[in-house]
Parts: C-alpha cells; sequence; structure tokens
C-alpha cells in the first residue's frame, strides 16, 4: 500500500510481485530465524523515510509529528536489539549516502527526537549492560573480535567468497525480477543525472540498494541472506523500469539466458540430488518432468507479448519449485544435515553421562541443537583427553580426524 501511494498500483503490485517470488525471501521467511524480524524493521524504517523523501519531491512542507518519529526509533531499536549494528548498514547507509548525493539533509531532521533517541537506548542499553554483566565482557569480545570483525577481515564459518558473490546469485535468488536487472542497470545509468536531480524517490531506492549491496561484496564473509533487506528496493526499481518501458517487449530474445537460468539450474540440481544422494523415487521423476515441461512453457511465452501471463506462469513455477524442493527433495538428503546426524546420534547415547568434543564443524546449528552438551576441542586435545579419561565421544570431520587417528 506504501508503495501504491509513492508510485502507482502497477509498481506495487510488481515489486510485491517480485519480491514474495524470490526465492531468498520465501526460504529466509519459512525459517525461525531472527533476520526475518531484522527485514520487518529495516523496511518499516526505510517506507518511513521515503514518505519524506516523496514530500520532498513533491515539494510538500509537512510537519513532522513527534509520534512518526518515535516510531521510526522504536523499530530501529527492535532491529539494533535483535542484529546489534546491522540495521545500520541497511538504513543509516542509504540515509547517508541519499543526503551526500543531494547535499540536502532533511532526512536527518525527520527523525530527530529526543524522545525517539531516548526510546532507542532504553531498548537497546539494557540488555547490553545485562550480558556484559552475566559474560563478564567476554560478550564483546566474541561478538565484536571474533565475530563482526573477522567476518570483515577474513572468511568465517566456511562462507568465504570473492566479490561477485551476490551479484551472481540474484539471477538464482531474485528470479524472476532478476530476468530486468541488467537491461534496469542500463536504464537508470543513462538517466543518471535526471536521476539525481530530479527524482529523489529513485535515487533514494538506488540508495537503499547499492551501499548495502556493495559493502556485502566486499567482506569476505558471505552468506546468501545477509544481502536481503536490499531486495525490496531492488524490486521497486525493477518495476519501475518496466512500467517506463511499457511500450517496449515485456520479455526479449535477449532475456532468455536470464529466464532460464533459474528453472534449469533448479531442475539440474534437483535430478542430480535425487539420483546421488536419495532413492529415485517415481514422485521425484514426475516432478523432473514437470520441471522440463516448464522450461519449455517459459520458452514458449518468450513469443507471445503477454506480461499476465508471465506473471502467472513464473510465480506458478517458483511455487512448484520451492514445494518440491520442501517437502519431495529436502526430507530425503540426511546426508547434508550433519548437525541433525549429530544431535540425533546424541539424544540416542544411552550413557548420557559421556563427554562429547567436536572439531572441524563449526556451523552454529550444531550448537543450536546440542547447546552446551559437546565443547570445540583441537585434535591434539582430543588426543590427550582420550588417554587421561574414559567415556568420551569425538566427533572429526575428516580432515581432523586424519590428525587425529595418526597420533
Amino acid at each position: 500500500l506504501r508503495i501504491k501511494k509513492h508510485f502507482n498500483q502497477n509498481i506495487a503490485l510488481l515489486s510485491s510481485f517480485f519480491l514474495t517470488t524470490s526465492f531468498l525471501l520465501i526460504s529466509e521467511m519459512h525459517q525461525a530465524k531472527t533476520d526475518g524480524v531484522l527485514f520487518l524493521c529495516i523496511n518499516i524504517c526505510i517506507l518511513y523515510l521515503l514518505k519524506y523523501v516523496d514530500n520532498y519531491e513533491k515539494k510538500i512542507q509537512v510537519k513532522i509529528k513527534e509520534s512518526y518519529k518515535v516510531f521510526f526509533w522504536f523499530f530501529a531499536g527492535i532491529g539494533s536489539l535483535i542484529k546489534g549494528p546491522i540495521l545500520l548498514i541497511f538504513v543509516a547507509l542509504p540515509l547517508l549516502s541519499f543526503s551526500i548525493f543531494k547535499k540536502n539533509f532533511f532526512l536527518f531532521r525527520s527523525i530527530h527526537s529526543y524522545f525517539g533517541y531516548a526510546l532507542y537506548l532504553i531498548i537497546v542499553v539494557p540488555w547490553f549492560v545485562i550480558i556484559s554483566k552475566i559474560s563478564g565482557g567476554s560478550f564483546w569480545h566474541e561478538s565484536i573480535i571474533n565475530d563482526l570483525l573477522n567476518k570483515v577481515s577474513s572468511g568465517q564459518e566456511s562462507h568465504g567468497f570473492y566479490p561477485g558473490y551476490y551479484f551472481l546469485l540474484i539471477f538464482l535468488l531474485f528470479w524472476p525480477g532478476s530476468i530486468f536487472l541488467l537491461d534496469a542497470i542500463k536504464y537508470f545509468f543513462q538517466i543518471r543525472k535526471n536521476i539525481i536531480k530530479l527524482q529523489p524517490k529513485i535515487l533514494f531506492l538506488i540508495c537503499c540498494f547499492l551501499p548495502g549491496f556493495v559493502f556485502y561484496e566486499l567482506i569476505p564473509t558471505k552468506l546468501p541472506h545477509y544481502i536481503l533487506p536490499t531486495y525490496p528496493a531492488l524490486g521497486v526499481l525493477i518495476s519501475i523500469y518496466l512500467q517506463s518501458n511499457k511500450n517496449s517487449l515485456i520479455l526479449k530474445k535477449s532475456n532468455y539466458f536470464f529466464l532460464l537460468i533459474f528453472p534449469i539450474t533448479f531442475t539440474c540440481i534437483y535430478i542430480y540430488a535425487n539420483y546421488q544422494y536419495t532413492e529415485l523415487k517415481l514422485s521425484a521423476i514426475i516432478l523432473s518432468l514437470v520441471f522440463i515441461i516448464i522450461i519449455f512453457l517459459m520458452i514458449d511465452l518468450l513469443k507471445k507479448n503477454s506480461l499476465r501471463k508471465w506473471l502467472i506462469i513464473t510465480g506458478t513455477s517458483q511455487l512448484i519449485f520451492y514445494l518440491s524442493l520442501v517437502y519431495s527433495l529436502n526430507p530425503n538428503l540426511e546426508k547434508f544435515w550433519i548437525a541433525q546426524n549429530i544431535e540425533r546420534f546424541i539424544s540416542q547415547d544411552e550413557n548420557k553421562s559421556r563427554n562429547i568434543f567436536h572439531s572441524g564443524f563449526n556451523e552454529p546449528s550444531l550448537v543450536f541443537l546440542i547447546g552446551h552438551k559437546a565443547s570445540r576441542l583441537a585434535p591434539d586435545l582430543m588426543i590427550e583427553q582420550s588417554k587421561n579419561y574414559k567415556n568420551n565421544v569425538f566427533i572429526l570431520t575428516e580432515e581432523k580426524n586424519t590428525i587425529f587417528l595418526e597420533n
């Protein structure tokens, strides 16, 4: 509704479609994670700022109610409480970069509120004080030095990738909106001077997408969901491009590759995973044939200039892809769920008094599942533990196991 108010109904519907059919958003929203609440808080803050960018563009002078500012700081506080400084990357960076481009700092005035600052501190500070007291100060060392700074300086938790990782993933995780990504980039680049001077709303959306996206591209530690908060702005930008070029072909022949890259990739992965890691069941064969039919339907759709048909086929296919992944493929890939297998082994062990140690597999999901039942220990210390104490369980990766057995 807010996008409809600031733009128009077509852009609102298209951007909603692109966001809700994004594979990344679908998967993240179906997981019980704090990232979903953070995503909500960030977008509430961004929509608040967009309202005043819209007023600025229309040259409307409106006295900002104190309650609106408090509303902004309340959700900024909740977001900061959940994920610390992450909210600043997706709210403060857009605000700052937009103000620099426009050489106007009216957005800062729209959030200036002493009561809002106080509310933000009331929400955030007590938890940090309590956790500091309970942990004896070690929380800050672990979260800032061992977690945040290590993510910035080097790949952490086996999730290190080179710049370009997120850009390539967009074509899979933001499909079908990503079909028009390169066309939209070319279009906005051509009118960049006009955007900076006359179209502050589009400039603000670009600032909501680009700084945060580039920031995460540059840090070594990468996980797909890190840049999820940039997707709403991207969806609106692509919708604006389509609305501005509605007289041209909705799907050009040059978009063949970007239309088909996700369904073909998904189909290949689905067939390979079923063949390699599970029993090839009749349901999997039928679904694979359905995927192939969908691909041919999409190819045929390129010959017809019908946005409505395109929306139906891509939305339906994305739904089929996700449901087949969740209810067909995922339950049969037990080899991949290492943390769950370890937890199952520990829970089935009749001797509950065993000392459990692990090395090499450091996924946070393991700690979440088994809590403090197990401790991380280097292989050489495991060797010493095995010699001096009995009743141990050692869980090691293949590499770490080789070191353990050699000694």
